[in-house]
């Protein structure tokens, strides 16, 4: 499995597309995530996304007041997620999409109809659910709000059919709707991330550039999967195939930290991630799945992390 692919299986990225928007001009939508949490109500950070499958529009945050424009085949992801407006004219006055979405338990695929009788945009437009421990690198690695082409090479017409046809399969009433639609939302966004990374610049820091250089893809690679192997920096430059010195020096480049700090916060964000998905993990194993052999150094660890112990941790969440 490449970097990327077992990158993504770390953080655990998961999605779901939660309706379509058919807009004809002038149209101005605000999206905020309060009506949405009922899509997904366990979830802690939202990753938006709207495909442009017809037509086009300008899309803005509150800290892109300039925004950006996103045209027929491209992808607009807001990693950060939050309240957002997308319009046919950066001009107008958005309508809450609380005035558009329709009673509580209609369909999975629900399509929204807004503005005027202008030019039309169809928007596909989902949700990706993540813990923000697990994604920070990759939330930290993403511009806050960016539009990527998918119909820019041959693979982009397969993309642009499997959208398609998922939407007809989904309004046709069979059977295994929502699994089609978290896949779909999951395509959309590998796609949109495999982009931008083949975008990045060979030497460009991030988590991201990382990945895509052989050495610090690799140790990132073992890293995540295997959290709780006693490692050194001298083991880690073995398993990776290079020298201590080349391996820390490329680590620090694109991270921005060394390998062992970077597992530090590794480890401790899987086990965030444990102790609020399995109630009834022993704290003990828990560390343990996490390569703390005391209990109190893993506990001292998390609080310093997170300003809460485990145990506190746990009981938030639970509440």
């Amino acid at each position: 499995m490449d970097p990327l692919s077992e990158a993504l299986q770390a953080v655990k990225v998961r999605g779901a597309v939660f309706m379509t928007m058919r807009c004809g001009a002038p149209w101005s939508v605000l999206t905020d995530e309060a009506p949405l949490r009922r899509a997904m109500p366990q979830v802690e950070h939202m990753i938006h996304f709207h495909y442009v499958l017809t037509g086009g529009c300008h899309a803005r945050t509150a800290e892109s007041a300039q925004g950006i424009r996103v045209r027929s085949g491209e992808v607009l992801v807001l990693a950060q997620g939050g309240a957002h407006t997308v319009a046919s004219d950066p001009q107008l006055a958005p309508v809450p999409i609380q005035s558009l979405l329709p009673p509580k338990g209609q369909s999975p695929l629900t399509e929204l109809v807004c503005g005027g009788a202008g030019d039309e945009t169809l928007l596909v437009c989902g949700l990706l659910a993540c813990d923000p421990r697990l994604c920070r690198p990759l939330l930290q690695a993403l511009p806050p709000l960016m539009a990527v082409p998918l119909r820019s090479d041959p693979s982009g017409d397969w993309i642009d059919a499997t959208v398609r046809q998922s939407l007809v399969e989904v309004n046709s009433g069979r059977a295994g709707a929502g699994a089609v639609l978290a896949r779909l939302a999951e395509l959309l966004f590998v796609e949109a991330l495999r982009r931008h990374v083949e975008s990045l610049g060979p030497e460009q820091p991030g988590w991201l550039g990382g990945l895509r250089d052989t050495t610090v893809g690799r140790a990132l690679a073992l890293l995540h999967r295997e959290p709780e192997r006693d490692w050194t920096v001298e083991a880690l430059a073995r398993d990776t195939g290079c020298s201590r010195s080349v391996l820390a020096e490329r680590f620090t480049h694109y991270l921005g930290l060394p390998p062992m700090r970077y597992l530090t916060r590794w480890r401790l964000a899987v086990a965030a991630s444990a102790l609020r998905s399995q109630d009834g993990a022993r704290l003990a194993r828990v560390a343990e799945d996490v390569g703390y052999a005391s209990e109190t150094a893993f506990n001292r660890a998390f609080k310093r992390e997170f300003g809460h112990s485990p145990q506190r941790w746990r009981r938030q969440f639970a509440r």
